[in-house]
């Protein structure tokens, strides 16, 4: 019985063999076209002039992400430097990314005082597995592309995020659209997403798992997860017992509303310009203190619009995120002071053993941010993380522009 057993076990092995060594070859065929590559690019990178010659910069000195009004923006110092020769691509060492990374800013339409500023930023590192991963930056006026695209033996990912404004050209609507793909080559499910939304606010206001889980870790790669910050309005829509009013313009706030009700057109359209231009505290005041008790339809109707026109988050998160340590380490970010200490406080309270300086540079806090986010919000383990989960379509489809 041993014998035969044995035999068995030949004879199937002998059966595997073939496939085992097509599989070993095709390993290795990937291998060397993906070290051919390689070095193809190399000799590319190399043959562009370097931007600061012996010099590490920062990314924020190449790339600014900001997010205004919900809406995502890409700027760069380099639009006030070399850039306003249009010298092309340029390969640059960038802070915490491993060999050299190309950047590129020209002014479109190629002539000084131009519509805009065309950016292309793009990083490619080379796998333990001889696989590749590329991220990219791509900026135009009206569109912002951000993607991490990594393919290997064993496994595929992409991630992108697209923000468009007024380009129809490019035959896609306003807003912005986030797109998930995670393959492998072991039999498992693929974990595809799909989600729209009017814009970046409300893109991580109504999908906020599937921002953080695959659109975060994209930021973090790049060095620009600071995106995450939250916006002043809805930092002190939650923070609104730490929020110090404008006495004088509250005043005003509560004159123009009764405007709003005036009997001529002309009036009323006067005091919500006067309004819209008091900007995020003008519509924190009228989200915070504002009596509608015997306002009228009208009243009611443009006060909401002026609220609407700034990324409040709903009313029925405000209260949690208060004491949420993932919303007050993204405050953590904020270039408003004030909103850092009030953050930092709330992390104390909540008894959370981390250590940031509220008044450290950007760079140095960002670090502290991300340390103390090890410690309150451990990583997933490999049985949560979308490679392991069913192939799942979402979408949100954005309320009509205009």
């Amino acid at each position: 019985m041993n014998l035969r057993r044995l035999s068995i076990a030949i004879l199937l092995a002998l059966a595997l063999t073939p496939a085992a060594a097509r599989a070993a070859d095709e390993n290795e065929a990937y291998r060397k076209m993906m070290a051919d590559q390689r070095k193809m690019m190399e000799k590319i990178v190399m043959a562009r002039p370097e931007l600061r010659p012996g010099q590490t910069v920062r990314m924020d000195e190449l790339v600014r992400l900001t997010v205004a009004d919900g809406k995502l923006t890409a700027t760069s110092p380099l639009f006030e430097g070399a850039a306003k020769k249009n010298v092309g691509q340029m390969r640059v060492k960038v802070e915490g990314l491993d060999g050299w990374a190309m950047v590129m800013v020209q002014q479109v339409g190629g002539r000084p005082g131009g519509t805009g500023w065309y950016l292309s930023f793009s990083h490619t590192s080379y796998l333990e597995d001889g696989g590749q991963q590329n991220l990219n930056i791509n900026a135009q006026p009206g569109m912002v592309s951000i993607s991490r695209n990594s393919n290997s033996i064993r496994r595929n990912s992409n991630v992108s995020i697209q923000e468009v404004r007024n380009r129809p050209e490019f035959g896609i609507g306003d807003g912005v659209t986030l797109n998930v793909f995670e393959g492998d080559n072991r039999g498992r499910n693929p974990v595809s997403i799909n989600l729209t939304a009017k814009d970046f606010a409300e893109l991580r206001r109504k999908n906020a798992r599937e921002v953080d889980q695959h659109l975060r870790p994209l930021l973090k790669d790049l060095r620009l997860e600071g995106l995450f910050t939250i916006e002043h309005a809805a930092a002190w829509q939650v923070f609104a017992a730490e929020w110090k009013r404008d006495d004088v313009m509250e005043r005003q706030v509560k004159q123009l509303v009764t405007a709003l009700d005036a009997e001529q057109y002309a009036d009323r359209e006067k005091a919500m310009s006067s309004l819209r231009a008091m900007g995020p505290d003008g519509a924190l005041l009228l989200y915070h203190t504002l009596d509608r008790t015997g306002l009228s339809l009208e009243q009611v109707g443009r006060v909401d619009a002026l609220i609407a026109a700034h990324p409040f988050l709903p009313r029925d998160q405000v209260a949690k995120l208060g004491a949420d340590p993932e919303f007050l380490l993204d405050c953590m970010y904020s270039d408003e002071a004030a909103v850092r200490h009030v953050a930092a406080a709330r992390l104390k309270r909540l008894g959370k053993d981390v250590e940031i300086d509220a008044d450290a540079p950007r760079p140095a806090r960002a670090a502290q941010i991300e340390a103390a986010r090890r410690i309150v919000a451990p990583t997933p383990t490999t049985k949560q993380t979308a490679t392991t989960k069913p192939a799942e379509k979402t979408s949100v489809t954005p309320p009509r522009a205009g």
